[in-house]
């Protein structure tokens, strides 16, 4: 588990978060003139880094199993 600041975010997930909200901008500045392949780029990018995103907050945020519960297994 990587170190959390004190809003509970890693630099891993912030590092994707800015990425995300980034192409988020950008597509919204660009829908209207852009040609649709472009769009459609942007929008698989948007989507892989968001579910990477959710990932390390999962991952981040997970219970840190017990000594005990890693004796059962």
């Amino acid at each position: 588990m990587s170190a959390l600041g004190i809003d509970g975010k890693s630099l891993e997930y912030l590092v994707v978060e800015h990425k995300v909200d980034t192409l988020q901008a950008r597509y919204i500045r660009i829908c209207k003139y852009a040609p649709k392949y472009q769009l459609d780029e942007l929008n698989d990018e948007i989507s892989r880094l968001s579910k990477e995103r959710d990932y390390l907050w999962r991952r981040d945020h997970s219970p840190v199993p017990s000594a005990l519960e890693m004796e059962r297994c």
